[in-house]
């Protein structure tokens, strides 16, 4: 490689160096960010829960913010990882080349070289790290969500019980409410017979007492008819007698 490609070389990996820092300090800035809105989100639920309310909402953004935040940060370290490839490509290309992969260059350029694939090391353990941090993200939304199913079904299975309990009840109730009613109603029926029997029975009497006392006075009425019959009579006989016997 001439002097001018090397310089041009070394222009280009001092530019993706300068890159790879701007892309660090956005990752710095990204996660600062992330901090501090995840504490508000901890603050708001712990108050939540504090006043009994539901947090359902809040945790569910919380796990979201943290699946978004984390995509982010993947991206961000993959184009720092293509940026370090490149940068240790060029480089290598800079120096001198043996057999296979073999290289030769001055003692700092080895040492750069050491750091490059350091670097490049870094950035592909920092990859993997972010890519499992969002399949972990991702999977704690999932449980969360799995969990609060889960726990509204058992609630609606429940309430389901509850209401069933309640009905059940109200139909214990009401039929008994029946039988009580129906019993009373029976108390009181039995009663109005009861009353009109004895009704029914004085009355009865009564009628059987004014018959008797109606035919105790036509039999006197009778008798005295008669007495008062026998006594004409008697008085007639007495007088015809004694005409008879004055004519004589």
């Amino acid at each position: 490689m001439s002097q001018n490609d090397k310089k041009r070389t070394e222009a280009q990996i001092a530019n993706i160096d300068r890159e790879i820092e701007k892309t660090r300090q956005r990752i710095a800035v990204r996660e600062e960010s992330y901090s501090t809105e995840d504490q508000a989100f901890n603050r708001q639920i712990a108050l939540a829960k504090a006043q009994g309310k539901n947090t359902t909402d809040l945790e569910r953004a919380r796990l979201k913010a943290s699946i978004q935040y984390r995509k982010d940060l993947v991206k961000e370290n993959e184009a720092i990882l293509k940026q370090t490839e490149l940068q240790f490509n060029l480089f290598v290309s800079t120096l001198r080349k043996g057999e296979g992969t073999t290289v030769f260059g001055s003692k700092e350029e080895l040492q750069r070289l050491e750091e490059l694939k350091k670097s490049l090391r870094e950035s592909q353990s920092a990859v993997v790290k972010s890519k499992n941090d969002l399949a972990n993200a991702n999977n704690d939304l999932a449980v969360f969500e799995a969990d609060l199913a889960r726990t509204q079904k058992e609630q609606a299975t429940q309430q389901i019980k509850n209401t069933n309990t309640v009905t059940k009840t109200t139909i214990s109730n009401n039929q008994k409410v029946v039988k009580d009613t129906k019993a009373a109603n029976k108390e009181i029926i039995d009663n109005i017979n009861k009353a009109q029997d004895e009704e029914l029975k004085i009355r009865k009497e009564k009628t059987n007492q004014d018959l008797a006392l109606l035919e105790d006075g036509i039999d006197k009425e009778k008798q005295a008819r008669n007495n008062a019959f026998v006594e004409f009579r008697d008085n007639f006989l007495k007088e015809q007698n004694k005409a008879e016997r004055e004519a004589l």
